[in-house]
C-alpha cells in the first residue's frame, strides 16, 4: 500500500501483481534512453578532456591538485550517473544501481563543489596577491570541513 502511494506521488505509473512492482514500459524506456544519451554526452566530453590533457600535459600547470583533479572526478561521476540510470530498470542491475546513481550524485555535487571552493581560494585567499582584502583561511578550513561532513 505504502509503494503504491508513494509511486502515485512521484508520478510513476506502476501495477501491484502478487507483492512485485511492474513498471510499465511507457516509464522506463524513454528515462532509460534519456540516461543512455547523457551517458554517451559525458563520455565523449570526458575522452576529450582527457586526450587534451595528456596532449598538452608539458603546458599544463594547476594551482593545486584540487583544480587539477576535481574536474575530471566530477566528469567521471557524470558518466556513473548516465550508466547507472540506464541500468535502473534492468533486472538484477537494478539492485545495486538506484543506490550507484545517488551515490554517483552526491560525488559529482562534492567534486564540483571542492574544485569552485579551490578556485575561490586560489582568487579571493589573503595569501595570493590577486586582492588587497582577502578572506582568511580560517574561512577556507571551515568550508572544507563542511564539505567533508557533508560528504
Amino acid at each position: 500500500f505504502f509503494v503504491e502511494r508513494l509511486y502515485s506521488f512521484l508520478g510513476l505509473q506502476s501495477v501491484m501483481s502478487t507483492d512485485l512492482l511492474l513498471v510499465q514500459p511507457d516509464d522506463w524506456i524513454p528515462k532509460s534512453l534519456v540516461s543512455f544519451m547523457c551517458f554517451l554526452i559525458n563520455l565523449t566530453i570526458l575522452r576529450k578532456e582527457w586526450i587534451k590533457r595528456k596532449t598538452m600535459k608539458a603546458n599544463l600547470i594547476f594551482s593545486s591538485k584540487a583544480i587539477q583533479y576535481c574536474p575530471i572526478a566530477c566528469m567521471i561521476s557524470g558518466v556513473m550517473m548516465g550508466l547507472f540510470g540506464c541500468c535502473r530498470y534492468l533486472p538484477i542491475a537494478c539492485f545495486f544501481s538506484t543506490q550507484s546513481f545517488s551515490s554517483s550524485l552526491a560525488l559529482q555535487t562534492s567534486f564540483i563543489g571542492y574544485f569552485q571552493l579551490s578556485r575561490l581560494y586560489y582568487c579571493f585567499s589573503q595569501t595570493k596577491v590577486y586582492s588587497n582584502k582577502g578572506y582568511s583561511n580560517v574561512l577556507f578550513i571551515f568550508m572544507y570541513a563542511l564539505g567533508i561532513m557533508y560528504t
